[in-house]
């Protein structure tokens, strides 16, 4: 993670929708302005989009 980024783990817990309004607030102001940051936050989501439809797949085995 470059240094003056959000970290890893806060950016887990983001796209993942389990912050407190504060911390969401600095997050979201923070990717406002940062692509790097925007990318990881969009790849999370995707892998934790991919991953429901898979859940959701096997549940209809």
């Amino acid at each position: 993670m470059p240094p003056g980024h959000i970290h890893d783990d806060d950016l887990d817990l983001y796209a993942m929708r389990r912050f407190y309004a504060v911390d969401r607030k600095a997050i979201e102001e923070h990717l406002i302005l940062c692509r790097d940051c925007q990318r990881r936050v969009a790849a999370l989501e995707a892998l934790i989009d991919a991953l429901k439809i898979d859940r959701e797949d096997r549940g209809k085995m």
